[in-house]
């Protein structure tokens, strides 16, 4: 899926940041929070156990989130 989304993204003239956090929210979070320093103008999460509520506000804080 990774390879995909990169292609797809290389081909709309996106640059991306994939990140894997391998199940690990303290990763997913601590990756997050420096994704959000860059100022991207999209975030896609697939979110870790607990830890999504808190990615979702630090999305929120940035102005990012926009729901579905």
């Amino acid at each position: 899926m990774a390879k995909g989304i990169k292609t797809e993204s290389a081909k709309l003239g996106y640059d991306l940041l994939l990140i894997d956090a391998q199940d690990n929210t303290a990763k997913q979070i601590s990756d997050t929070e420096d994704a959000l320093t860059k100022g991207p103008k999209f975030l896609l999460l697939t979110g870790v156990d607990k830890g999504t509520a808190q990615l979702i506000d630090m999305a929120k804080k940035k102005g990012i989130l926009r729901s579905p």
